[in-house]
């Protein structure tokens, strides 16, 4: 809206230099404090091509159903005004990780050498599983309390493993213990020191069959 608020107007210059092209990647961040498995999400419109996602070659290409906020985003607006639009989630975004990094730069140039744009023999990278966000399943706090948590991302876990435990604040004592429901891997965790009831401290992809 380029008559619109301060914010919306900034959107609106920035989206009319960006829309015209046939490829948008992003580097996102995740709404909750954590660290993902390294993936590349896109939005559920009807424009979206799953193998073109499949050639960053990261672990898994994650479709996600929007929400009326992600009728906003960047990646939503790009893809109904036809641009081929691939968030890419690293580990961390809030803190320095080389290894995470390194891994989201060597899959935007394999895709685009794939897409001939440039020139570039790399890592052939995964066989990109794909993934339905709502197929994620959370694993939350039973209790508020500081958060110990005994896997990280990308793990693979049985079912009845312990992955993290709850502790009381002021007493040191274990207030509550969560296992995996499912075998799978564990595709984020919530790396803050404490977290609140209910809140979704893991999310599992569930081994396939």
């Amino acid at each position: 809206m380029d008559e619109g608020e301060t914010t919306q107007r900034i959107a609106a210059g920035i989206f009319d230099i960006v829309n015209d092209y046939p490829f948008g990647i992003q580097f996102a961040s995740f709404y909750m404090p954590g660290s993902f498995v390294p993936h590349v999400r896109m939005m559920k419109t009807g424009f979206e091509k799953v193998e073109l996602a499949k050639q960053f070659g990261l672990p898994y290409v994650v479709l996600h159903t929007p929400r009326p906020f992600d009728t906003t985003t960047l990646n939503y607006n790009w893809q109904i005004w036809e641009t081929n639009a691939f968030s890419i989630y690293t580990t961390n975004t809030s803190r320095i990780d080389h290894v995470s990094a390194a891994q989201a730069v060597e899959a935007i140039l394999n895709f685009m050498s794939k897409q001939h744009i440039i020139r570039y023999n790399g890592k052939n990278g995964y066989l990109s599983q794909v993934i339905e966000s709502e197929d994620f399943i959370p694993v939350r706090a039973a209790d508020a309390g500081f958060f110990e948590s005994f896997v990280k991302a990308g793990d693979e876990i049985k079912k009845g493993q312990v992955l993290a435990r709850i502790h009381d604040p002021y007493l040191g004592t274990v207030r509550s213990t969560l296992c995996a429901p499912v075998h799978g891997t564990v595709a984020f965790v919530h790396d803050e020191a404490m977290t609140y009831e209910h809140t979704a401290v893991l999310k599992l992809i569930r081994e396939e069959r």
